[in-house]
């Protein structure tokens, strides 16, 4: 089985280091990008093979919710999820996971797992 592959967006260097560290210790490949342009590029040049969209919310030029829509428009089947220092409040009408920053690496594999392993959930299908 191939490992799940993974797109981070995020403009903030050390946090995108940081996540793309954790999620690649877990065995996932990880693209990273500091910009929506580079995050739209990655998908582009891997031909939408991503199983999960994991952006920040706030960003120079394009938001995490423009750039999820973007995304989706190009690739329909990836799962996303947002992290964010700020409250997650009107996330709760989008479709997308909200992951507070600051994170753990338990907390992000955690969330992590929830979205691309739903059935390994109490309750999952």
């Amino acid at each position: 089985m191939k490992p799940e592959t993974i797109l981070v967006v995020d403009d903030n260097p050390a946090v995108l280091t940081l996540a793309k560290l954790m999620l690649a210790t877990e065995g996932y490949r990880v693209y990273a990008a500091e910009s929506a342009k580079q995050a739209i590029a990655i998908a582009q040049e891997v031909q939408c093979g991503l199983d999960l969209l994991l952006t920040d919310m706030l960003m120079p030029e394009v938001d995490g919710h423009d750039l999820i829509v973007t995304i989706r428009r190009m690739c329909p089947l990836v799962r996303t999820m947002v992290m964010s220092g700020f409250s997650p409040e009107d996330s709760r009408q989008r479709d997308y996971l909200v992951l507070p920053k600051p994170f753990t690496q338990d907390q992000l594999l955690a969330t992590v797992k929830q979205i691309l392993d739903p059935q390994d959930l109490p309750g999952g299908s």
